[in-house]
């Protein structure tokens, strides 16, 4: 049998030889098309709500098993729930259904195909990539539907996992210790694909177009982090130079983690800061590891991007604490909220404007939205007691807008003072 090699986009690293066992694939080309008769309407749409039900329900409870460390899957968990609750995806599929007489499966995917249209027609970038969740959602129901549900059962022993699109539910219910490397068709750069494979120190790709129709279950594979592909059935010679290249990488990585937590110092005796920048307190473990010395810039965005409504102080408060504490004495720069109108949730209404994108963004917006920007400055105030905080402004344009945001922070820490909540007077802005 001859190897072949596709491509994909590396967002771990690392090399990992083993079997492939497919976590879920497509349906789409296995979606019945049928119609159905005027008496098998009720029964139709009583099963594709049942399914909706059924989804629901599973993953509720795993929402219940995300352990305190991944808060931010269970927010992603939670918008799924919430997309589920919401009738307008299982209304479109029933309407469709009495209308037109099409069986539950093909009718949630017309359903699909019209939010498609509806995202698609959003310039934004980052609100057409919220179509990936409505379809995490509808493959999870029409699997149900079609009666193939994700069997964890099937990841024995030591497997590299590949699926068509990896759901924080998914992870949340695989046993990690068994997995080797984790390849998926869907994902981009910042997807929790390359977040939990970059926790789990294992390979990963993500947008691998062939995965599907270039291997089936039990095929001896190859995934390759470090230049991004997957070799298939690899031949006596290939396997042999992956070995190598394997046991060179664990190699130099070991050095490397041995050497990491050794002073940053040049030989002529000049000392180097070398702090990290993140987004996920889950990647503080990787930083302490590594030997990072702080945390340069913690992107607070994630809170805010990945839910459907507005984080409230205490929320946002536990969150910073967490990670000032966790890494103290070391220091922590809080970046204030990056973003524009564009990034929110539609659900949140008051934040509709007509063109974000065109400057709008960053302290400007924070500044046009002072309760947004002084809850936020508040929680990170309350943070400041429990390290050694400081906090930065992002993309400041004229000194009108330092001037401002120091107008807010000082009337932030004027109401705690009120309030008997402690801060540090002293935490200060870095540049």
């Amino acid at each position: 049998m001859n190897s072949k090699t596709i491509n994909g986009i590396s967002v771990a690293t690392g090399i990992a030889i083993g079997k492939a066992v497919f976590l879920n694939r497509s349906h789409k080309a296995h979606l019945p098309r049928n119609t159905v008769s005027a008496s098998g309407v009720e029964e139709e749409v009583a099963r594709l709500h049942a399914a909706f039900e059924t989804v629901r329900e599973e993953m509720s409870a795993v929402r219940h098993q995300v352990p305190p460390e991944l808060k931010d899957y269970a927010l992603l968990i939670d918008t799924h729930l919430m997309m589920l609750g919401d009738p307008k995806l299982s209304n479109t599929a029933e309407e469709y259904i009495r209308t037109l007489g099409l069986n539950a499966e093909w009718a949630l995917e017309k359903a699909v195909a019209d939010q498609e249209a509806a995202f698609g027609a959003v310039e934004d970038p980052y609100i057409r990539e919220r179509m990936q969740d409505v379809h995490v959602v509808a493959d999870r129901v029409q699997s149900r539907l079609i009666g193939k549900g994700p069997d964890m059962t099937t990841v024995q022993g030591k497997v590299i996992i590949l699926a068509h699109d990896l759901t924080p539910a998914d992870t949340v219910e695989l046993e990690v210790d068994k997995i080797m490397a984790f390849a998926t068709v869907q994902g981009g750069k910042t997807s929790h694909t390359g977040i939990m494979a970059r926790t789990l120190g294992i390979p990963a790709l993500v947008g691998v177009n062939k995965l599907e129709e270039a291997i089936t279950d039990g095929d001896l594979i190859v995934v390759d982090g470090l230049q991004g592909k997957i070799v298939v059935n690899p031949s006596e010679d290939e396997l042999a130079e992956y070995n190598e290249r394997a046991a060179f990488f664990e190699e130099y990585t070991r050095q490397t983690r041995r050497q990491c937590q050794l002073p940053a110092e040049t030989f002529d005796g000049f000392k180097v800061d070398v702090h990290a920048n993140i987004e996920l307190v889950e990647e503080v473990a990787a930083v302490i590891d590594n030997g990072g010395e702080g945390i340069g810039l913690y992107r607070t965005e994630y809170a805010y991007i990945n839910r459907p409504d507005l984080p409230e102080e205490d929320e946002l408060f536990e969150k910073y604490a967490d990670l000032a504490s966790i890494m103290a004495p070391r220091k922590v720069i809080f970046r204030s909220l990056d973003l524009g109108a564009d990034k929110f949730m539609s659900h949140v209404g008051m934040l509709d404007e007509s063109n974000p994108a065109m400057g709008l963004r960053a302290i400007r917006f924070c500044l046009k939205h002072p309760r947004i920007f002084k809850t936020q400055l508040r929680a990170i105030l309350r943070a400041s007691v429990y390290g050694n905080v400081a906090l930065m402004f992002p993309m400041i344009s004229g000194i009108k807008e330092v001037r401002q945001a120091k107008a807010w922070l000082a009337q932030a820490k004027a109401e705690l003072r009120r309030e008997g909540k402690e801060y540090d007077p002293t935490c200060p802005l870095a540049s």
